[in-house]
C-alpha cells in the first residue's frame, strides 16, 4: 500500500489520502451548511409548519455525493437535529415521530445512493461505448477515400458516404493502376459497427487483391474467397468494381445496385449489370465474368448503393434515382453527386440506411 500512495505522490504531487481528506471535510461543510439552517429555521417555527421534509435535502445530496453510508449518517444528523428542534412535545409523540422519519430518511439515501450508483454505472458503459466507436472510427478511416485525379488518367472523380449511424457498413475505393483508374462501391449487409469493422476488412482484401491485378472479375473472386470465411453467414456483400481505361470500362456487378452511365448528347442511361450478379461471401469459389463498355468523351457514370435507392427522397424507388440522373446534363462529376445525395435527404426524415454515391465523368477535349 505504501508503495501504492508513493507513485501517487510522485505522480501528483500529493500524498493518496489528501483526496479523502478534501471529501470528507466537504462533507461535513455540506452537513453543517445545511443541517443547521434547517434547525434553526425548524425551531423558531415549532411544528407548524412542520419542516421535516426540508431535512431530507441534504440527506439526499450527501447520499449522492458521498454514497449511502454517509447519507445514514446525516440521515440521523437530520433527525437528532428533528427532535431537538422540538423539546417540548410529548414523549410517545417524538417516538413515533423517530421511527417514521428514521425510515423516511434512511430510504432516501438508500435510493438516493442506489440511483447514483446507477448514473455511474450508465457514465463507463457510454465512456465505454465512445472509446469503442473512436476505435472503430479510426479503423474505418481508410475506408471511403477522397480521390485527386492526377494529370495521367484526367477523370472527373467524386465519392460521397454518408453512414445511417455512427458507422457505417457502405464501402468505397478508387485508386489509379497500371491499366487504368480502379473504382470499387460496396455495401456490407446491416448497419453499425458490425458492418462497419467489415468494411474495414473489405478494404485491406480489395487493397491486397489490387497488388495481384487490377482486373475487376479477378478482385471479386478474391474478395469472395476471403468474405465467404470471414463473414457469418446471415452476412454478405453486394459490389461493383470497375475500371476506367482510356477507351472502356471493363465492370463486375455482384449483387449491387446497377450502375448508370449516361453520354453527354442521350436523355436516357445504361445499366451497368453482369450477367451473374450473386452477392459475395455467399457461396463459396464464385467468380462473375466480367464485361464491357466502350467509353466516349463526356459519358458520366453513377454507382451508388441501395441507401440512396431505399431513402424517402426517391419513394424507395430505383427508377427514380435513374429519371433524376437522366432528367439533366451534368457539367461536373461534383454536380451530379452533390445533387443525388441532396434529392436523397430532402423528406427530413431519418436516414434508413447508409448511403454511398460514386461519379465519374470523362472529360471532354
Amino acid at each position: 500500500m505504501s508503495s501504492v500512495n508513493q507513485r501517487v505522490q510522485q505522480r501528483t504531487g500529493h500524498p493518496a489520502s489528501t483526496h479523502g481528506l478534501k471529501k470528507r471535510l466537504l462533507g461535513v461543510i455540506v452537513v453543517v451548511g445545511l443541517v443547521m439552517p434547517i434547525y434553526v429555521l425548524d425551531r423558531l417555527t415549532g411544528l407548524t409548519p412542520d419542516l421535516s421534509g426540508l431535512y431530507l435535502l441534504p440527506v439526499v445530496l450527501v447520499a449522492y455525493w458521498f454514497g449511502m453510508l454517509p447519507g445514514l449518517v446525516v440521515a440521523g444528523v437530520a433527525l437528532l437535529a428533528e427532535i431537538v428542534a422540538h423539546p417540548s412535545v410529548h414523549r410517545s409523540i417524538i417516538i413515533v415521530h423517530a421511527l417514521t422519519h428514521t425510515a423516511t430518511y434512511c430510504f432516501a439515501a438508500f435510493v438516493t445512493a442506489r440511483l447514483r450508483s446507477q448514473l455511474r454505472t450508465i457514465r463507463q458503459l457510454e465512456q465505454r461505448r465512445d472509446y469503442d466507436l473512436e476505435l472503430a472510427r479510426r479503423l474505418q478511416e481508410p475506408v471511403g477515400e477522397t480521390y485527386e485525379p492526377s494529370n495521367r488518367i484526367g477523370l472527373d472523380v467524386v465519392t460521397l458516404l454518408k453512414p445511417a449511424r455512427e458507422l457505417g457498413g457502405d464501402f468505397v475505393l478508387v485508386r489509379e493502376s497500371v491499366h487504368g483508374l480502379f473504382v470499387c462501391i460496396a455495401d456490407i449487409s446491416g448497419k453499425g459497427v458490425p458492418a462497419a469493422l467489415f468494411a474495414a476488412l473489405l478494404q485491406d482484401t480489395v487493397s491486397r487483391a489490387l497488388f495481384e491485378a487490377d482486373d475487376p472479375e479477378e478482385v471479386v473472386a478474391a474478395v469472395n474467397g476471403r468474405m465467404y470465411d470471414a463473414l457469418p453467414a446471415e452476412m454478405f456483400v453486394t459490389m461493383f468494381c470497375c475500371l476506367f481505361s482510356k477507351s472502356a470500362l471493363r465492370f463486375v456487378n455482384a449483387g449491387h445496385e446497377p450502375g448508370l452511365l449516361k453520354r453527354p448528347q442521350s436523355r436516357s442511361s445504361m445499366e451497368l449489370r453482369s450477367v451473374s450478379g450473386m452477392p459475395l461471401g455467399v457461396r463459396e469459389g464464385l467468380r462473375i465474368p466480367a464485361s464491357e463498355v466502350p467509353l466516349e468523351e463526356g459519358d458520366i457514370v453513377l454507382l451508388f448503393t441501395d441507401g440512396v435507392t431505399d431513402s424517402t427522397g426517391f419513394a424507395r424507388d430505383a427508377q427514380n434515382v435513374r429519371r433524376f440522373f437522366e432528367s439533366r446534363r451534368w457539367p461536373t462529376a461534383e454536380r451530379a453527386a452533390s445533387a443525388l445525395m441532396a434529392e436523397a435527404e430532402c423528406s427530413g426524415q431519418a436516414q434508413p440506411d447508409d448511403m454511398g454515391v460514386v461519379v465519374v465523368r470523362v472529360p471532354e477535349v
